[in-house]
């Protein structure tokens, strides 16, 4: 299991939440803000929103922001 630890983009929330390695690596993961119930892709290797896969780090590297 994985320890994810974030910022809620849009409320300024801390959060964490726990996912599968698994899951993160080959299939898709979406997590839900406790603070604001918005939904942020952590990851999509089965590109259901891009043609190929992706992370939260491809997607932070993108962006600019350091990973």
């Amino acid at each position: 299991r994985l320890l994810l630890a974030f910022t809620c983009g849009r409320c300024g929330h801390r959060d964490a939440k726990h996912l599968s390695r698994r899951a993160y690596l080959t299939g898709v993961v979406i997590v839900q803000c406790s603070g604001c119930t918005s939904k942020h892709l952590i990851a999509d290797n089965l590109g259901w929103f891009r043609d190929e896969g992706v992370t939260i780090e491809t997607l932070m590297r993108e962006k600019g922001d350091s990973v």
